[in-house]
């Protein structure tokens, strides 16, 4: 079975203007059901989450996807202001927080894997550098690491996340030349953001993420799944 999200913007390399001008959902094999939102008030702002119905692949491998919204956000995303497409998660740089990270004049910096920050699990390694591993403040029992150009988050569910990698497999019978050539490097931004690029699983079966060019706003980059 295959399914493909596709999200073009005849605007993508303009800053000013991030509106949906074209959206295609393609399914061969019929319907797509219903969908379930989720709507919420926390100290006066009003949340409301659409889950985005997508078929399961093969070994039940499926992108989980969502449309949010947050009344207190000014983001200007594709989806339009105040909205996000959920589901995609990135690693980026974030904040030090406590006395002893400020202290610490090796860095001024933490990474977060999708708010969460990053502790490491040897403390005599080197914070951020290559092989390194990771679990997140509010332990989820992922394994990560951070390799030379990306980072790989082994979950416990047997999934394999990969953020940045810009590496494509060119044996893929499915991806075009362009797609090859290209090894999407629109990913990332430096060592500040790194995007979901792959989810897979012990079978390699994999879900790829790619990106618009010239657009490094983790929100409101993407462009097919």
């Amino acid at each position: 079975m295959v399914f493909t999200l596709l999200f073009s913007n005849s605007n993508a390399n303009s800053n000013t203007n991030n509106n949906i001008t074209d959206t295609n959902i393609l399914v061969d094999n019929g319907l797509m059901g219903s969908t379930k939102g989720e709507a919420n008030i926390n100290q006066g702002d009003f949340t409301y989450k659409l889950d985005i119905k997508t078929p399961k692949g093969i070994s039940g491998l499926n992108p989980n996807l969502s449309i949010n919204y947050n009344s207190a956000s000014n983001m200007n995303s594709i989806l339009g202001k105040s909205f996000a497409l959920g589901g995609l998660g990135s690693i980026s740089k974030c904040n030090e927080n406590l006395f002893k990270e400020k202290q610490d004049n090796k860095r001024d910096y933490n990474y977060c894997l999708n708010g969460q920050k990053l502790l490491l699990v040897d403390p005599s390694n080197i914070y951020g550098s290559t092989n390194s591993e990771y679990k997140t403040a509010i332990n989820t029992q992922s394994k990560i690491i951070k390799k030379a150009n990306h980072w790989e988050v082994y979950t416990k569910d047997g999934l394999i996340y990969e953020y940045g990698n810009d590496e494509m497999s060119s044996d893929d019978s499915n991806q075009n030349s362009a797609e090859i050539s290209n090894e999407n490097p629109n990913s990332k931004l430096g060592d500040a953001i790194y995007k979901l690029t792959t989810i897979k699983d012990r079978y390699s079966n994999q879900i790829r993420y790619y990106y618009h060019p010239n657009n490094h706003d983790v929100s409101n980059s993407i462009k097919k799944i």
